[in-house]
């Protein structure tokens, strides 16, 4: 959804905000106007010395954590480990900073200044079509060159020792130390959108939501095998409510912060998500992720090989029945990133069960922990899953969007679902 189609929403939902946007988006040009000289003359001699020394500028993705974290860190890694053109790169960030700490550790690596002059010098490099001068590596959120799965290419981000003691200070306050085992949780609701972005109509990523009691029986598992489960998030619709000492609802404690979101992810065992904005900060310190009810199928981040899928079922209202992995790509909602498609479509999107995920959740952990034999039929479960997968992507045209295609799909869905690959 562009720029104008939300102006759009705004204008259908409520008139009022439509003209109070408007009216502040005049006062912000009518500010700027003075400063437009030096704008223009920064932008010209940026490209008067572009022989010598490259400048690019380009906007930082700040509102949302999923793209201000993952575009970010493989822009460094990229950068540091594959770019071969010397530049000097300079960001602005957006108005909202959706993780305060994050945006310190980034400002330490990288050269972010005011947007005052710089946005009106970005907004020139697009008018005038000077690509040259664009940052292209900080668009994507695609690890197609597989950065995360690398052994070779260091983490961005590490801890100091003085974090990590004051992050197990919290983390004693949540009953959990330094010894034990946890997992995250992540469970994407339409709530945090909501407030921070009133004005605003998401509900076009309704599709990706989940409930989160689902997810109730795989923590209360995986807790049996000596873990913690702490569910992150912010602003989330529904608490997680069980008697299970070893549950907690990070999200609605006393102790939830940026620094602990951080903190979390970077000394959790793994994850458990269905796509999220939070689920970026785990492949920031490349944790295994058990992804499930994934949504679209397309877009599955086929980067690292200790990551187990399982996408939400996807039911034809029109054959009356659930569809096999072939006909999602068929039926031209394999990389749907609206909600409205899977209405037209007639395609109602059903969630996991509470067994699948936990399934799931047991086989990453018997994974990472060697405690998993793939029999033949369980491998080849597999193999012939990626050979429909990879077959449909070329064929739609999404092949462009993977690098090498890594992990799983879940061993136990497979086998009690036959039909999902015929």
């Amino acid at each position: 959804m562009n720029y104008f189609d939300k102006i759009l929403l705004i204008y259908k939902r409520n008139k009022i905000i439509f003209f109070k946007k408007i009216f502040f988006k005049i006062i912000k040009i009518i500010y700027s106007l003075p400063f437009f000289p030096i704008s223009l003359a920064l932008f010209i001699l940026i490209i008067l010395i572009s022989p010598f020394i490259k400048i690019r500028v380009a906007e930082l993705p700040t509102s949302r954590i999923g793209h201000f974290t993952k575009n970010v860190d493989l822009y460094l890694s990229y950068k540091k480990y594959f770019q071969k053109e010397k530049t000097i790169d300079i960001f602005f960030p957006e108005k909202i900073i959706s993780n305060q700490y994050l945006y310190k550790i980034y400002k330490k690596k990288m050269i972010i200044v005011n947007k005052l002059f710089f946005n009106q010098i970005y907004l020139m490099i697009n008018f005038f079509n000077a690509h040259n001068h664009k940052i292209l590596s900080i668009e994507s959120d695609r690890d197609i060159l597989n950065i995360h799965s690398n052994t070779r290419i260091e983490k961005n981000i590490k801890l100091s020792l003085e974090e990590d003691n004051f992050g197990y200070s919290i983390l004693k306050k949540l009953g959990i130390t330094k010894k034990d085992k946890f997992v995250c949780l992540v469970v994407r609701d339409d709530n945090f959108l909501k407030k921070l972005f009133p004005d605003d109509d998401f509900s076009y990523h309704n599709y990706r939501d989940s409930d989160i009691t689902n997810y109730c029986l795989a923590a209360e598992n995986i807790t049996k095998r000596g873990y913690y489960v702490l569910r992150m998030g912010s602003m989330n619709k529904k608490k997680l409510i069980s008697d299970n000492k070893k549950i907690i609802d990070y999200s609605f404690s006393n102790f939830r912060s940026d620094f602990m979101d951080i903190f979390l992810s970077s000394k959790c065992s793994f994850a458990i998500s269905n796509s999220s904005g939070v689920d970026a900060l785990f492949k920031l310190f490349r944790k295994p992720i058990v992804w499930v009810n994934f949504v679209p199928v397309a877009l599955l981040p086929t980067f690292r090989s200790d990551y187990i899928y399982l996408f939400k079922k996807h039911f034809s209202i029109k054959l009356r029945r659930e569809l096999n992995l072939n006909e999602i790509f068929e039926h031209g909602v394999a990389g749907a990133i609206f909600t409205k498609i899977f209405e037209e479509k007639k395609i109602k999107l059903i969630e996991n069960s509470p067994q699948e995920i936990s399934d799931a959740v047991l086989e990453l952990d018997d994974l990472i922990n060697k405690k998993i034999f793939y029999n033949k039929n369980k491998y080849q479960k597999n193999k012939l899953f990626w050979k429909i997968y990879k077959k449909k992507l070329f064929k739609y045209n999404f092949r462009h969007l993977h690098g090498k295609l890594l992990g799983r799909y879940s061993s136990k869905f497979l086998l009690n679902n036959k039909k999902f690959l015929t």
